[in-house]
C-alpha cells in the first residue's frame, strides 16, 4: 500500500497492517550500494509494514549461511561485465 492509497482505508484497516510484515533480502558485492538500497526499501516498507525487515547479503559465504526461505523477497543485483 501507497501513501496516496493509506487515505482510502478506515482507522480499523489501518490497525490490521501494523501485524503485516515482510522480510527482505538485498544480495550484492557491493557492500555500500547494498545498504544504500536496503535503506531506501526500508524507508518505502516500514511506515506500511513497522514490523518488516531488511537484511543484505554481500558475499557468497553469507549468502549460504542464510536461511533464505524465510524471506518473503529477494533483490539479486546482477551486472554483467563486458
Amino acid at each position: 500500500m501507497f501513501a496516496a492509497d493509506a487515505r482510502k482505508h478506515t482507522p480499523g484497516k489501518n490497525a490490521e497492517k501494523e501485524n503485516f510484515s515482510m522480510r527482505i533480502l538485498v544480495c550484492d558485492d557491493d557492500a555500500a550500494f547494498a545498504g544504500q538500497l536496503a535503506e531506501k526499501i526500508e524507508a518505502i516498507v516500514k511506515p506500511q509494514m513497522p514490523r518488516s525487515t531488511v537484511d543484505c547479503a554481500t558475499d557468497a559465504a553469507q549468502l549460504r549461511a542464510l536461511p533464505l526461505a524465510k524471506y518473503d523477497l529477494a533483490f539479486w543485483i546482477l551486472i554483467w561485465a563486458r
